[in-house]
């Protein structure tokens, strides 16, 4: 029961003390780990989003799960998270699905803000980005998740936010990201979905 109790964790508890706090908390977790992996299936994880989608993905996060409404604090710390990618000795490996480039945040001026953001980072070194392509074969019921190092892993829940420390169980987040990382496609045929994913749709004008 100890190991499940902190394993999981209620939304309502981790943002008890501010959505913003929660982002700095990151900030000191990614700022030791020399690897960063992760996927999601329905929007580019936090260190990728630009300022505009990121206030509209948390002011959501705020609705939803309640708590302190430090939207300004939160999303000033979640660009500042961002420094990561450009400092120290990091490396990064994200995967998103291809509906991930279509979800409906905000505008579609901040949707196609973000896919315009995602061809920039793209460019860095440390980073590797790939998108799994709708077409891509079923794999299993995997929802989204983060890994720092070999070490832990984080999965959100609509409640709660699961940390996976036991070995045998980072070994099938280690086996799903592999498998998810060979259904993926990188470099130009990435960068073809994101772009075709920022076209109007047929039979509207741009």
């Amino acid at each position: 029961m100890r190991n499940v109790n902190a394993a999981y964790l209620e939304w309502k508890r981790i943002v008890a003390g501010g959505h913003a706090r929660r982002q700095r908390q990151s900030i000191e977790l990614e700022g030791v780990t020399r690897l960063v992996r992760g996927f999601d299936p329905l929007i580019p994880t936090g260190l990728l989003q630009t300022r505009a989608y990121a206030e509209t993905i948390l002011r959501r996060c705020i609705d939803f799960v309640g708590g302190t409404n430090d939207l300004a604090e939160a999303v000033e710390a979640r660009m500042q998270r961002q420094r990561v990618l450009r400092e120290g000795v990091h490396q990064f490996h994200f995967l998103i699905g291809e509906p991930a480039l279509y979800t409906g945040v905000g505008d579609d001026a901040v949707r196609i803000e973000q896919l315009e953001h995602l061809l920039e980072l793209m460019s860095l070194t440390r980073l590797v980005l790939g998108v799994v392509p709708k077409t891509a074969e079923f794999l299993y019921t995997v929802t989204n998740f983060v890994m720092y190092d070999r070490r832990r892993v984080h999965v959100e829940t609509a409640t709660a936010q699961l940390t996976i420390t036991q070995p045998r169980e980072l070994a099938y987040y280690d086996k799903a990201f592999a498998a998810l990382t060979e259904r993926a496609v990188y470099a130009n045929a990435a960068r073809d979905l994101i772009t075709a994913a920022m076209a109007p749709p047929s039979g509207v004008s741009a």
